[in-house]
């Protein structure tokens, strides 16, 4: 009876805990002059932590709506984005290998979304 935003948000708080905690234990043991150095710097990180929990969040609701391998493979798209900006914002050319793999990236979530 509850909600799929309700579970997928409850998933993905305890999935956060988790995180931050088996990583905190981890610093705690391994670098503990860097947990100080993450907690004096706390302020500076406040909204790279909020998108990044932000999209997370989507990523859960998408994945409480259909199936996983739905959700990943259209997230494979990331790459067009990530190929876009290497090429207009650093002037990057592809190779015909990228481009290859564009190519059928692009054909994969054509045959995922027409299915």
């Amino acid at each position: 009876g509850v909600s799929f935003v309700t579970a997928a948000s409850f998933t993905l708080v305890l999935g956060l805990f988790l995180q931050t905690l088996v990583l905190t234990i981890y610093l705690l043991a391994r670098a503990p002059d860097v947990l100080q150095k993450i907690f004096r710097l706390w302020r500076s990180s406040m909204f790279a932590g909020f998108m990044g929990a932000f999209s997370s969040q989507f990523w859960f609701l998408a994945f409480a709506l259909t199936a996983a391998a739905n959700v990943r493979t259209l997230a494979l798209v990331e790459v067009l984005f990530a190929q876009a900006v290497s090429h207009y914002q650093f002037k990057q050319r592809a190779s015909a290998r990228e481009l290859v793999g564009i190519v059928l990236i692009v054909a994969g979530v054509g045959l995922l979304v027409s299915a």
